[in-house]
């Protein structure tokens, strides 16, 4: 079973590589943070304005790249408004690419180019792919999106969907959208350690997430791990 993040977060992309030890190329989403309907929006246009550079713009206070959609998203709407202090004179929804400058850096475009083109191939392959992205907010707020998400996801591969800082649903089932839905809540994420993988194979390498790692620490957590197992296992 191949495991692919659709973001919204770096959670499904912690559990995939770290703690499944996948490697090779991931999704364009598994590193940034968007929203579903981000997602949505740019596997409908086939990622032509996530590879457009003219759409990005530099966060000045913390140095992040972000990319703006465009397509169908009122910059000031939605189920409800994001104010992005950090932008200048925006207000939207947007991706933020935190680990990466695919606007100043070629080998950084370059392999988003070649992100894109995985996900592609993955989404023309029937079966043997899983899909999954986590939300901090109701499932509610972004139905419509998860479900044209789902259509767009072949048939016989599965969508799991975990809202996280949640009630607790630990033994998800599929819903009426045919989607897979679970939600947790690991608490003071701080006081969680960082698991043996392969980035961190040694017991004396553990250390505590940090707080901006809370995304992580989620990812990396027995609950969620159990829950993938579960629905894709």
């Amino acid at each position: 079973m191949k495991l692919v993040s659709l973001g919204t977060l770096c959670s499904p992309a912690t559990q995939i590589v770290f703690r499944r030890g996948q490697g090779g190329i991931v999704s364009p989403f598994s590193w940034q943070r968007s929203t579903p309907e981000i997602v949505l929006n740019t596997l409908q246009d086939d990622f032509v304005t996530l590879l457009n550079r003219d759409k990005y713009v530099y966060n000045i206070r913390k140095g992040y790249t972000h990319f703006h959609s465009r397509i169908n998203i009122p910059n000031a709407s939605g189920p409800y408004p994001i104010t992005n202090e950090l932008m200048v004179g925006e207000l939207g929804y947007h991706i933020s690419f935190a680990h990466s400058d695919p606007l100043e850096n070629l080998d950084d475009y370059q392999k988003l180019q070649a992100q894109c083109d995985y996900l592609k191939k993955c989404l023309n392959t029937s079966d043997g792919v899983g899909y999954l992205m986590n939300i901090f907010q109701p499932y509610e707020w972004y139905t419509d999106a998860f479900v044209g998400i789902r259509k767009i996801i072949p048939e016989d591969c599965k969508f799991f969907v975990c809202r996280m800082d949640s009630e607790q649903n630990l033994a998800p089932e599929l819903n009426e959208d045919n989607i897979y839905y679970g939600a947790f809540n690991i608490g003071d994420h701080t006081q969680r350690l960082v698991i043996p993988s392969a980035k961190y194979p040694k017991p004396n390498l553990l250390d505590k997430w940090k707080s901006y790692d809370r995304a992580h620490a989620y990812g990396m957590s027995e609950e969620y791990t159990k829950m993938v197992d579960k629905i894709f296992y």
